[in-house]
């Protein structure tokens, strides 16, 4: 778990915006789109929908209500039981540690000959300790940024995460995809031009949405839709989200 002290208070960092409230501050002015208007701030991140979408899992939530015990007995261990309806008080419990990324190298002050030094990560240099510190910072500056540089942008951005997110999410797909889910579990007789509108799915712009053409048009969209929450559901009983396509690995 990659945290630290700053001020007083423990900070997690992550690849991808972990959930906030009102109590929170940011700073960070790339917080993602919001699912849909109004969303409650703990809503814009990945790792909410990563919750809600294995909540849908029903092999998961046997396993829930059996203690944690059977096929998903391992990924149980990690993200525990998750059949409540307050996913702050799961995120704050559990799922943070899941997906924060692990502690970085520090710096380290080496009083003697260095053995099984990680060349691969660290970068082993002799600094004297007479000089001056301005003088010496801007000196490590100038030997180091070369050195850092010739990491690739993939390499500095790869997560280390516990669980990694497996494809660049965009929330209000994601949240579409959940709609349309529950729509078509709540509601398992209605036609799928009815699950459409239960899922706020509208078809082309001008219509009333009431005529054949549009009710096909509706009904392909849902379609779409509820194949990709089922990918998206198996997946995540594999702890990969969100994933489509189990070949998109």
């Amino acid at each position: 778990m990659y945290e630290k002290q700053l001020l007083g208070r423990k900070v997690r960092y992550f690849r991808y915006a972990p959930p906030l409230t009102k109590l929170d501050d940011t700073s960070d002015d790339r917080r993602p789109n919001p699912p849909y208007r109004n969303a409650p701030l703990y809503t814009h991140s990945v790792y909410y929908f990563w919750w809600l979408f294995i909540k849908e899992h029903d092999g998961y939530l046997a396993c829930c209500a059996s203690g944690g015990k059977g096929e998903y007995a391992q990924l149980y261990a990690d993200f525990g039981d998750v059949r409540g309806d307050d996913f702050m008080a799961w995120w704050r419990s559990t799922g943070r540690d899941l997906f924060c990324e692990p502690p970085q190298p520090e710096i380290e002050v080496l009083t003697a000959d260095p053995k099984g030094f990680d060349f691969d990560r660290r970068v082993l240099l002799s600094v004297p300790m007479t000089g001056d510190i301005q003088r010496t910072v801007a000196e490590l500056r100038e030997l180091l940024l070369p050195t850092l540089k010739r990491m690739t942008t993939k390499d500095l951005r790869k997560s280390h995460a516990r669980y990694q997110v497996a494809s660049k999410p965009v929330l209000s797909s994601l949240y579409q995809h959940w709609l349309a889910w529950r729509a078509r579990k709540e509601h398992p007789n209605a036609a799928l031009h009815e699950l459409a509108d239960l899922a706020g799915i509208a078809a082309d712009a001008g219509s009333d949405g009431k005529d054949r053409r549009s009710k096909m048009l509706k009904a392909n969209k849902i379609k779409r839709y509820l194949s990709g929450s089922e990918e998206l559901i198996k997946n995540v009983g594999l702890g990969k989200f969100p994933l489509f396509n189990e070949e998109q690995d």
